[in-house]
């Protein structure tokens, strides 16, 4: 679903005569931000069943995957991994405009 949604996306930015205005994006991100956090906290909220320390030892594993999970990415250099492939992929847009564009 998720895969979905960005070929989804994908299309209709493509499709777009003009770029979306800077307040608009920052509309989108902080809808699409405020729409992820409900429903993940709705899915959490969902899945939590049993006693306390059932519940609270759920609490922890999320925890320590959100804290290794960051380490990781830290340890990975993820971010500059992917704001290399975003300007990739921004040159080669780029490049495609102005052949598609003659």
């Amino acid at each position: 679903m998720n895969a979905s949604g960005i070929v989804a996306g994908g299309i209709a930015g493509l499709a777009q005569k003009t770029p979306l205005s800077a307040a608009h994006q920052n509309s989108a991100k902080a809808a699409l931000g405020a729409f992820t956090a409900f429903f993940g906290l709705r899915l959490a909220w969902i899945s939590l069943n049993g006693p306390f320390l059932s519940i609270l030892k759920q609490f922890g594993i999320v925890l320590a995957a959100l804290v290794a999970g960051k380490m990781a990415g830290r340890l990975l250099h993820l971010q500059k991994a992917s704001n290399r492939l975003g300007q990739f992929a921004r040159g080669h847009l780029h490049v495609l405009q102005r052949v598609v564009g003659k």
